[in-house]
């Protein structure tokens, strides 16, 4: 079992406040998610079944990337990670 230390709120209820930061970061996540997606569904190649088809080209890159630790990526690969690392934030603030 989850145990979570929860920050002491004068007048609030802790479960109330949990859950709430549960679904904005699950709110949140659902927003990386689907921007992922909508971002991986526009390099794939449309099949006629209505499936996508990933370009090999792709698949190596994001391979290496994934198997690569953060310290070890390029500056421009760090650079995209920063960019949704903003995108997270603001996403955080929005939904506080």
């Amino acid at each position: 079992m989850l145990d979570l230390q929860l920050p002491i709120i004068p007048n609030h209820d802790p479960t109330h406040f949990l859950l709430s930061q549960v679904e904005n970061l699950s709110d949140v996540q659902h927003a990386i998610w689907s921007h992922w997606m909508e971002y991986l569904f526009s390099m794939c190649v449309d099949n006629p079944d209505g499936s996508k088809c990933i370009p090999s080209g792709l698949v190596e890159r994001w391979s290496r990337q994934l198997e690569t630790k953060y310290v070890d990526l390029s500056e421009s690969e760090k650079d995209a990670d920063r960019q949704e690392a903003i995108r997270i934030i603001s996403w955080l603030a929005q939904s506080t």
